[in-house]
């Protein structure tokens, strides 16, 4: 279902000449693009991802709470990895880290395993912190 949403709401974006995310609010809306689509977990982690796209990932993250209650889903790799993406837009780097190893322990893909053991590793600092300053030496 996704896979259909996300380019057409990027050619959308596209065809009004921004990039901006912008076309995702047709989607993301309640009762919008998915509104026909019969109610089930599935669903309504799609809807999250659109919600997140539209008004930001807290409000997707809000709607993924129901989801991790749901016997079945808690075991779908997918809604550990959708968390763990929203939670990195959030700035929330240790717990997205944490959900990505959980996604990567719940795929049986083994493409799909390294990525999200890839995005789970602790990271070296980028920046003006990481990068030495020749001839200064802090006290």
């Amino acid at each position: 279902m996704l896979a259909r949403l996300e380019p057409a709401a990027g050619a959308a974006d596209r065809s009004q000449g921004g990039d901006d995310g912008s076309c995702w609010q047709p989607c993301g809306k309640r009762g919008g693009m998915l509104r026909g689509l019969p109610p089930s977990p599935v669903v309504t982690l799609n809807h999250a991802v659109a919600v997140a796209m539209a008004e930001g990932p807290a409000a997707g993250l809000d709607m993924l709470g129901p989801l991790l209650q749901d016997r079945q889903m808690r075991r779908h790799h997918r809604l550990h990895a959708v968390r763990a993406h929203l939670l990195e837009m959030d700035g929330r780097v240790e717990e997205a880290r944490a959900a990505y190893a959980i996604a990567a322990r719940l795929t049986t893909s083994i493409p799909e395993q390294r990525y999200l053991n890839t995005k789970a590793a602790p990271r070296e600092p980028v920046g003006p912190a990481s990068v030495p300053i020749p001839g200064y030496h802090p006290r």
